[in-house]
């Protein structure tokens, strides 16, 4: 049986387009079919979605393959970005890979966790995957400890080496910044407790004691630094809590809606800043969750830094953060382009209006989406939290929320129990 070639595009509007399969042959399941469905059902039946033949695209693309990502002919960092975060691993994905962008701007932040929540989406139907080891596991509830520690054991140990790999990096990089970070957090200032360091500290600890790069890439390596090391230094200071959403309750925040949780700030858990790890067939992925007060008035922010390429460390992290202001994640959104100049006053006003701010706001919503749904199920009065070593039979079990202070990682699993009836 012959290796299938998927080809993926990135069409103007930040649109998908899943170009089918070259040598495919009559054994093989119509994955394109199958990945046109899935997109239908993310973006909507004739929203963009189009499967082609691999023999006769259409439009200008710029070809990037995976295996050749020191050849890329776009200098856009966005597309180097994407190909490093897809390379991280030894197996092909899908065969061959081919990414093409076709506008000058190449591929955006959004573009690149679209594409690989597409791969995570379309994974378990690859030939020769089973799918993802979390979606096949057994409930917690009926269970015995030695299952659970054949489920839950490897799933620990390699999404703690996934964040240990993130912390040498950063302490590396920086020395001694988290102990300069934990000792403004103890000293304390004028921001709210649910706020371990405001990122305006962490930015003045950062620039007073470590060097900055000249010119705009400079200052936008020092702001995305700035924005990891609060979200880590946050969850290493409150015993490293990670945890682990059952698979009925990641199926549910799949599909939850575009509401913004507003009380967010006042429902959030002791815990100032945790880790989501999910299990997917190439290995756990992950974001850390904190909340952010700036002290200039504006409303609070939830702040995400995703970690989701399959080659740990920190340059593979994302920050995205989210204005808690509005009823909906569009207005969110929408507040947060505003605000850092993707819309203008022209755009506001419907004259100049470019369709492509509007495919990225979709784009931004729908990464958002489950994330946010997290956080809120998280914070519900009655969310059910349990310590892993009270499934595994390892330990004394310990109560949620963990006290602050350093220690290893901590596996906690948030509940099926915790959906709404």
């Amino acid at each position: 049986m012959s290796r299938p070639h998927l080809y993926v595009a990135i069409t103007p509007g930040g649109k998908l387009t899943v170009l089918d399969y070259a040598d495919q042959t009559a054994d093989e399941p119509d994955l394109g079919g199958q990945i046109r469905t899935v997109l239908e059902a993310t973006t909507g039946p004739g929203d963009g979605v189009a499967v082609r033949p691999v023999h006769s695209p259409d439009g200008d693309f710029l070809l990037h393959r995976l295996r050749g990502a020191e050849n890329i002919a776009d200098p856009n960092p966005m597309a180097r970005l994407m190909l490093r975060a897809l390379d991280g691993t030894d197996e092909p994905i899908h065969g061959t890979i081919v990414v093409t962008a076709t506008t000058p701007a190449g591929l955006t932040e959004t573009d690149v966790l679209l594409f690989r929540s597409l791969l995570d989406a379309v994974e378990p139907s690859v030939p020769g995957r089973t799918g993802s080891a979390a979606a096949d596991a057994p409930p917690t509830d009926t269970v015995d400890g030695a299952a659970a520690s054949a489920w839950l054991g490897p799933l620990y140990e390699a999404t703690a080496s996934r964040l240990a790999t993130v912390e040498h990096e950063l302490a590396q990089r920086f020395p001694g910044v988290f102990e300069l970070l934990d000792h403004a957090a103890d000293q304390g200032g004028d921001w709210p407790g649910w706020c371990w360091l405001p990122l305006r500290r962490v930015a003045a600890i950062l620039g007073g004691d470590y060097p900055v790069s000249p010119g705009a890439a400079g200052l936008a390596d020092f702001t995305r630094a700035t924005a990891i090391l609060a979200a880590v230094g946050a969850w290493r200071a409150g015993r490293r809590p990670v945890l682990l959403p059952h698979p009925r309750l990641v199926d549910r925040v799949a599909a939850a809606s575009d509401a913004l949780p507003q009380d967010l700030v006042r429902r959030w858990p002791a815990v100032r800043c945790y880790y989501v790890t999910l299990e997917t067939p190439n290995g756990p992925i992950g974001w850390f969750a904190h909340l952010e007060w700036d002290g200039a008035g504006r409303p609070a922010e939830l702040r995400l830094v995703l970690d989701q390429a399959p080659r740990p460390g920190a340059d593979g992290l994302i920050p995205l953060p989210l204005p808690l202001t509005g009823t909906s994640l569009h207005d969110a959104v929408r507040t947060l382009a505003r605000r850092t100049g993707l819309l203008d006053a022209r755009s506001l006003s419907g004259a100049g209006h470019d369709p492509r701010v509007d495919a990225a706001i979709r784009q931004q919503v729908e990464v958002l989406r489950p994330r946010v749904a997290v956080a809120d199920l998280l914070a519900s009065p009655d969310a059910e939290v349990i310590d892993a070593r009270e499934v595994t039979g390892r330990g004394e079990p310990r109560t949620w929320p963990p006290a602050p202070g350093p220690t290893p990682i901590q596996l906690w699993l948030l509940d099926e129990r915790t959906l709404p009836a």
